[in-house]
């Protein structure tokens, strides 16, 4: 299985463009707002200073262009290019677009989780589907660590004895959550999307086991752990509503 931690951003052999960072994003709409007097004067000395070569007609259509309007004509120039340029290229995007198809996707969790990723900033919609399934696997090892400090007494442990048990079925239950995960990953890495699901699913379920344990037990779930468990669902379905939107 090829590493989940490093996640290769990759675009479709049709697509020679170079990927954007949301830096050189950012640094165009930065551009796009640049509205100040001295930006505009140095429009107008550049602009006082071009040489019209060409057609006569084109040389008046050019003369007859005021550095007001050169300005607001470059800005428009500016505002196409970041919408063209920097669309996908970010997590907003994408979660935007699959909390659209699918009601149960958590926008600003979503954002939230994909932007820590480092492989992010360059990642297309394929890209981002495989970092969805690698935060998943992070998240399932937290979890595990989480459950082993607890059953070793360095953190407390609720209902004390009777805890141990639905723990201790946890820690199996997250260890296999983690591996289905990492084959949500290599599924979804190799383009056999309809894996890639199932084994993303297959995480969200295991996820629900646990809090089933502790129910069954009468214990009331650790709340890290809770978390642990309604994140990783959340990502589960996350990562699911992503794959569904790549082409």
């Amino acid at each position: 299985m090829q590493s989940p931690t490093s996640v290769p951003s990759q675009r479709p052999a049709n697509d020679h463009r170079p990927p954007v960072s949301v830096l050189q994003c950012e640094s165009i709409r930065h551009y796009n707002r640049q509205t100040s007097a001295s930006a505009k004067q140095l429009l107008y000395q550049t602009h006082s200073t071009l040489r019209f070569r060409g057609t006569d007609e084109a040389n008046q259509q050019q003369r007859a262009m005021g550095p007001s309007t050169m300005a607001r004509a470059l800005a428009a120039a500016a505002a196409v290019l970041a919408a063209v340029v920097c669309a996908g290229a970010t997590p907003e995007t994408t979660c935007r677009a699959a909390a659209g198809a699918d009601r149960r996707v958590d926008y600003r969790f979503c954002v939230s989780r994909l932007s820590q990723h480092h492989d992010s900033p360059d990642a297309d919609t394929w890209g981002l589907a495989k970092v969805a399934a690698d935060v998943g696997v992070l998240m399932a090892s937290n979890g595990v660590y989480d459950i082993k400090a607890m059953l070793a007494g360095k953190e407390e442990r609720p209902a004390g004895a009777r805890a141990r048990g639905p723990l201790e079925q946890c820690e199996a239950l997250y260890d296999r959550m983690g591996a289905a995960f990492a084959e949500a990953y290599d599924g979804i890495d190799r383009r056999d999307y309809a894996a890639g699901k199932e084994k993303a699913g297959e995480a969200a379920s295991l996820a629900r086991r646990c809090a089933h344990a502790f129910a069954r037990a009468g214990v009331a779930v650790p709340p890290r752990l809770a978390k642990q468990g309604a994140d990783s669902v959340q990502m589960a379905i996350v990562c699911t509503a992503i794959t569904n939107l790549v082409k």
